[in-house]
């Protein structure tokens, strides 16, 4: 099986894959010699009553491989390939330094916060309430100028 050689017009795309086939795409697509990266992180789930540790993708659906944009044919082939992330026709290159910013964050083992402030009315949240833990501990109880548990209080004005 010829093996992909890198040029100086390769550039970091994300690819949009089958969903679960993160890992099976990643391994297929190094192995035709494309310089690819998964970002994972630990995941606690509780399957048949325990809790356990569990490697899962950090972007769901998606990996990150590096190649020619002009030359993208044996990347779409690659089965779980779905399509390369494009705004119409045209593959959008990632900035090297986004992408080395999360491979920094992954490789340094450390937990992922998420800013809530960037979160829109679109995007869908599930919140594991056993890995959240206050920022600030003193303003752990208070919402703004409400208490929590007057809110959860019924009745109350």
């Amino acid at each position: 099986m010829p093996t992909y050689k890198e040029k100086e017009t390769d550039k970091w795309f994300a690819l949009q894959v089958r969903t679960r086939w993160e890992s099976s795409t990643e391994s297929l697509l190094s192995g035709k010699g494309f310089e690819t990266f998964l970002p994972k992180y630990n995941n606690r789930v509780r399957r048949n009553g325990r809790m356990k540790d569990v490697e899962a993708p950090l972007f769901p659906g998606y990996v990150f491989c590096r190649f020619d944009a002009q030359d993208r044919l044996p990347i779409l082939i690659t089965p779980g390939v779905i399509s390369v992330v494009s705004r119409g026709r045209l593959p959008i290159p990632l900035e090297d330094s986004e992408l080395a910013a999360v491979q920094t964050i992954v490789h340094s083992k450390l937990p992922v916060q998420v800013s809530v402030s960037l979160l829109r009315r679109s995007v869908s949240l599930e919140i594991d309430r056993a890995r959240v833990m206050p920022l600030n501990p003193s303003r752990s109880t208070t919402l703004g100028f409400l208490h929590a548990p007057a809110l959860l209080s019924p009745g109350l004005k």
